[in-house]
């Protein structure tokens, strides 16, 4: 026999177990592409609110770079969880401006620990660090020649002309209209190195 407690708890749960079955056809009428779509939206929305106030003016100065990757994950997620999704332009768009501002703050780190470098009190790891950094996460980085001739005189003023000179040649032949090549040339003829090198016989590390 059901005691007086059963009897209370069924009474006050029927209903709430009368609404599932409803709820649950309900979720099996919405086509799947439209949740999916909904979910990509949601993500893509989120994440560009977070661009905007990534790409603001000295955005890193007052906050450092936490939002910004955290943004470039958001972003990243979208493309894996939704490889097919029709936001695939807006969402790669605005990868590219996130990974810009990331990869301009490396940037300006390095230039910092370079500077350190040249004046002798140190910051050759630090400048290289931030250097590599940007060679392996924002290829498409708009200021990867000066990255690059950056690079190659580091390993120069650190007696390591055979490193230098890939950077060198990686920036001539990969950015020919570039406004450091001339540089860059310059530098490979102190080294010893025929400048009249065909670009397209070179083996590039």
């Amino acid at each position: 026999m059901f005691s007086h407690r059963r009897i209370f708890l069924i009474l006050i749960l029927t209903p709430f177990l009368l609404l599932i079955p409803t709820h649950v056809s309900w979720a099996q009428e919405v086509p799947a592409d439209e949740q999916r779509l909904e979910s990509d939206e949601e993500m893509l929305r989120k994440a560009e609110e977070n661009v905007q106030l990534i790409i603001s003016k000295r955005f890193f100065e007052k906050h450092g770079g936490d939002l910004a990757r955290k943004t470039e994950q958001q972003l990243k997620d979208i493309l894996q969880l939704y490889p097919n999704t029709p936001l695939r332009d807006r969402v790669e768009e605005n990868l590219v401006r996130v990974q810009e501002e990331l990869a301009t703050h490396e940037l300006s780190v390095a230039r910092f620990y370079q500077a350190r470098y040249e004046h002798g009190e140190g910051g050759l790891k630090g400048a290289q660090n931030r250097l590599n950094e940007i060679l392996k996460k924002y290829p498409k980085f708009s200021l990867m020649d000066e990255v690059l001739l950056r690079f190659g005189t580091l390993y120069l003023k650190s007696e390591q002309p055979d490193e230098a000179a890939n950077f060198f040649w990686k920036l001539v032949c990969k950015y020919p209209s570039s406004q450091y090549v001339s540089e860059a040339l310059e530098q490979l003829s102190k080294i010893g190195i025929n400048t009249s090198e065909d670009c397209n016989n070179l083996r590039l590390k």
